[in-house]
């Protein structure tokens, strides 16, 4: 979900623990705006890629639109893969499938770098 999210993304519905908030709310706006921000939100692309997707809808980023080429066509990071995928099951991308892979991708995290997890936070303290 882009960060100027309001032009192509205003039909999607903003989540927040199972209820619908009001899209032009300030608490919607806020809660929106954190997820655009959350680990879940982001992927790794080139330079023209992104500036080719950048504020598109969910589906323009997929498949890309007329002669550019979306997300479909540069899967071989992972990390797009499985936006794509994502968008094979279902075609809706939201804060509830952003904090999913957020926290698929912190699981993940923690399987390469075990000490960050947050019980060993809260034990030392931090």
């Amino acid at each position: 979900m882009p960060r100027s999210w309001q032009k192509n993304w205003s039909n999607v519905k903003i989540i927040e623990n199972g209820n619908e908030l009001p899209i032009d709310s300030e608490e919607g706006i806020t809660y929106r705006k954190s997820k655009i921000q959350a680990l879940g939100n982001k992927t790794l692309l080139t330079g023209v890629l992104n500036s080719v997707v950048r504020n598109s809808s969910f589906d323009t980023k997929i498949e890309g639109s007329g002669t550019k080429k979306g997300y479909r066509n540069h899967t071989e990071l992972l990390l797009t893969k499985d936006i794509v995928d994502t968008y094979e099951s279902d075609k809706q991308w939201d804060e509830v499938h952003i904090i999913e892979r957020t926290n698929s991708l912190y699981k993940e995290f923690l399987k390469l770098w075990p000490s960050f997890s947050l019980e060993d936070d809260e034990q030392d303290g931090y």
